[in-house]
C-alpha cells in the first residue's frame, strides 16, 4: 500500500467464551489520507468525542481514565469518519457516523449516531497527550468542541440521546492542565447528566518526576441509565519517567465518593503501575 493508506489491527488478550477462548479485537481500520485537509477512515476505532477518548492509555496523567469517561465517554465502535487539518494545521475536524453498539457488535437496531468534533490550537502545536514531558519552551493552548446525536441508543430502549463535550488543554515548561465538560440529554425522558473533569501536572524534576492531581464529578439525572447518585473522585500521584513513556512508574491515590462498583459507598484506592514499551 502507498503512504497515503494507513491501517491498524490491534488484538488484546484472550476472552473465554462458551465455545472456547478467542482473541479480543480492539482496533481494525483503514485510513486513507487523500490530502492533509481530507482523510477517510472506516472500520472499528475510538469514537472521537472528547480529549480522554483521544489520549492514549500510555500517556495519561494517572493509571487510567476518569469516571467521566466511564459514564459519559465512549470507547471503540464501528463506522466511518471524515477528518483533516486546516489553517496551517491549527484547526482539526472529525465528522463520523457509527453503529452505536460498541466494539465487535453489529448494528442491532439499524440506528446510527452522528457526531462532529472540532479543535483549534490557539498556541503551539496540539497533541493528544496530557503531560508536558518535553518541557515546552512556548505555551500550548487548544480548545475542543464536540456534538453527537444518537438516533436510537440500543442499551437505553432506543431512546434519542444528544451529547456535548468541551475540553481545554494547556502545557508550558513542564506544567500541564486539562479541563473537560461532558453532557448527555435523553430526549425521551427529558433528563440530563453532566460531568466535570480537572487535571493538573507539574514536573518537579524536569523530564523525570511529575506530580499530578485529578478531580471529577458527575451530576446524574438518569439520562444514560446509570443511576442518579452523583459520583466523585479526588486524587493525586507521582509519575517517574525512567525512559520517557517507554519506561515509567505511576502511582496514585484516589478518594472515590459514591463509588458505583461498591454500591455507592465511599472508597479509597491506591495503585502502582510499571509501563514498559520495547
Amino acid at each position: 500500500m502507498g503512504p497515503r493508506i494507513k491501517f491498524k489491527i490491534m488484538l488484546q488478550g484472550l476472552t473465554k467464551e462458551a465455545g472456547g477462548a478467542t482473541l479480543d479485537l480492539r482496533d481494525a481500520y483503514i485510513d486513507w489520507h487523500w490530502k492533509e485537509e481530507f482523510k477517510i477512515q472506516f472500520g472499528q476505532f475510538f469514537v472521537n468525542f472528547d480529549f480522554e477518548n483521544f489520549a492514549p492509555s500510555w500517556a495519561l496523567h494517572t493509571v487510567d481514565r476518569s469516571i467521566i469517561n466511564d459514564n459519559l465517554g465512549f470507547e471503540r465502535d464501528i463506522g466511518i469518519q471524515f477528518h483533516g487539518k486546516l489553517f496551517s494545521k491549527r484547526f482539526r475536524y472529525y465528522l463520523y457516523a457509527m453503529n452505536g453498539d460498541g466494539r465487535n457488535k453489529l448494528n442491532n437496531n439499524d440506528d446510527l449516531f452522528l457526531g462532529a468534533r472540532f479543535d483549534y490550537s490557539f498556541l503551539g502545536t496540539h497533541q493528544y497527550q496530557v503531560a508536558d514531558l518535553n518541557q515546552s519552551d512556548s505555551p500550548h493552548l487548544a480548545l475542543g468542541l464536540s456534538i453527537l446525536h444518537d438516533t436510537g441508543a440500543v442499551e437505553l430502549n432506543n431512546n434519542i440521546i444528544n451529547r456535548f463535550s468541551s475540553d481545554l488543554v494547556f502545557r508550558f515548561k513542564g506544567f500541564s492542565a486539562l479541563g473537560i465538560v461532558n453532557s448527555a440529554h435523553n430526549n425521551n425522558l427529558g433528563k440530563t447528566d453532566i460531568g466535570f473533569l480537572g487535571e493538573l501536572g507539574y514536573f518537579i524534576v524536569p523530564h523525570k518526576v511529575e506530580v499530578v492531581g485529578r478531580w471529577a464529578y458527575i451530576n446524574k439525572d438518569g439520562a444514560v441509565g446509570k443511576g442518579t447518585v452523583d459520583p466523585q473522585e479526588v486524587g493525586g500521584g507521582l509519575n517517574f519517567y525512567i525512559y520517557g513513556h517507554n519506561l515509567k512508574i505511576q502511582d496514585d491515590y484516589t478518594r472515590l465518593i459514591n463509588n458505583e462498583s461498591t454500591q455507592n459507598q465511599n472508597d479509597d484506592r491506591g495503585r502502582i503501575q510499571l509501563q514498559l514499551f520495547f
